[in-house]
């Protein structure tokens, strides 16, 4: 998820929860006398706290760190090749520096599409993860308005 996309996430559920929380004050209070009262949540403070985003957070990370160790294995692999490729240029004959040049940029080219597709399902996997704990905060900021309405 990127930064502004977080940010219009984050910043919606801010003001979701001040809108009902002022409509809720606001509707006992426009029955008795003009007070309107708002709430505000901070929501950075809310989510940094969330134990089950924590939770999630640190799934998600041993899931990374996987995925790295299988990426890093790539990358010695074609450090192996290129390494060979050096040291045996000058014996090799044409055909086989051609063959092993063109394996180490085949190897190259499924490094960067494994590096690119696992990145991709990292940010959709916590981009998942933030809209689920959002939508948990949502829903509790949505609980609390109706425990208020309940009290005026």
């Amino acid at each position: 998820m990127t930064g502004k996309s977080l940010f219009r996430t984050v910043f919606g559920a801010a003001m979701a929860a001040l809108l009902l929380a002022g409509t809720a004050r606001a509707e006992g209070a426009a029955t008795s006398s003009t007070q309107t009262n708002v709430g505000v949540v901070d929501m950075s403070a809310v989510l940094k706290q969330y134990k089950k985003r924590i939770s999630k957070y640190e799934e998600l990370q041993t899931k990374v760190t996987q995925l790295q160790t299988d990426i890093d294995a790539m990358s010695k692999n074609i450090e192996a090749l290129k390494a060979k490729y050096e040291g045996g240029r000058t014996s090799m004959t044409e055909d086989e520096r051609v063959a092993l040049k063109n394996q180490i940029e085949s190897e190259y080219d499924k490094y960067q599409s494994e590096m690119k597709s696992r990145q991709r399902t990292v940010d959709n996997q916590e981009e998942t993860v933030l809209m689920e704990v959002i939508g948990d905060v949502e829903k509790a900021i949505l609980n609390w308005t109706q425990v208020l309405r309940l009290q005026e």
